[in-house]
């Protein structure tokens, strides 16, 4: 595996211990995803201070985005703060497409959730990725 291949993924709370890992293993978190954004108290702190390029929000906000107004402004602010430091926003739980629309909508750039696909085990994906007509 070459330098910069490698994506790492963490909590807040655990980012730390990943940062010193991937030093130790020599390699660089070029496409290092902070999970579950928004969850801790220092979370801004984070995206100021870490080389961080996806931003996953956590799905506490997703899950109610079209019940609760209060849910889509901070989604939004989320996206415009990462969107203004260069980072790709990831929105967590997306279960409709009423919510995939909205997000869109926002402004965020990935969407994962049951909507999108279930989890699958690893075969399964070694045979989705092998399929001729997947692009």
């Amino acid at each position: 595996m070459s330098i910069g291949v490698l994506s790492f993924k963490s909590q807040e709370d655990t980012f730390t211990s990943v940062m010193r890992a991937a030093d130790t293993a020599c390699y660089s978190a070029k496409n290092f995803a902070l999970d579950d954004f928004g969850s801790g108290m220092s979370s801004f702190g984070y995206l100021k201070s870490l080389p961080i390029y996806f931003l996953k929000i956590d799905g506490i906000f997703i899950r109610e985005l079209l019940e609760e107004p209060v849910n889509s402004t901070i989604v939004k602010s989320f996206h415009q703060v990462a969107q203004m430091m260069g980072i790709a926003t990831i929105a967590e739980f997306v279960d409709s497409e009423s919510k995939f629309l909205k997000l869109q909508s926002l402004g965020i750039d990935y969407a994962q959730g049951y909507w999108i696909a279930k989890p699958q085990s690893f075969p399964q994906l070694k045979l989705l990725t092998n399929r001729q007509d997947v692009a």
